[in-house]
C-alpha cells in the first residue's frame, strides 16, 4: 500500500483498503514464516465488488476515471454491472496492459 501511493501520489486509494480491510481481516495464514493471503474470492463476491465501485464512482465529482484492475474484476464490471458488449470484441478477456474506453451515464 505505502509503496504504491508513494509512487502515485494523485490516485484514490480508498477503496482498495476498504477492500482489503474487509476481505482480508483475519484470513491472513502464516506459512513457511511468511504472511500469505486468499488469492480468490467467490462471483457473487466479485459481483458485488463492481457494484460497490460503481456507487463509489456515481459520486464523484470528475467526468474523467482511469481504473486500474485484473481481468477477472473488469469482466465482471463490463459484462455484469453495466451490460458492455463492444461490438467489434465481444466479450474477451482483457489482456496484460490493455487499454479501453467506457463511457458510463447514470441516471
Amino acid at each position: 500500500g505505502a509503496v504504491l501511493r508513494d509512487m502515485f501520489p494523485g490516485v484514490e486509494f480508498g477503496l482498495l483498503d476498504r477492500w482489503v480491510e474487509r476481505e482480508f481481516a483475519g484470513s491472513v495464514e502464516k506459512v513457511n514464516g511468511k504472511e500469505k493471503v486468499p488469492l480468490f474470492e467467490n462471483k457473487i463476491d466479485l459481483m458485488g465488488r463492481t457494484e460497490e465501485f460503481l456507487a463509489w464512482l456515481k459520486n464523484r465529482d470528475e467526468r474523467v476515471v482511469v481504473v486500474s484492475s485484473h481481468a477477472t474484476w473488469l469482466q465482471s464490471l463490463c459484462a455484469f454491472s453495466v451490460q458492455y458488449q463492444p461490438q467489434e470484441r465481444g466479450m474477451e478477456m482483457f489482456k496484460k496492459g490493455e487499454l479501453r474506453s467506457l463511457g458510463i451515464k447514470f441516471d
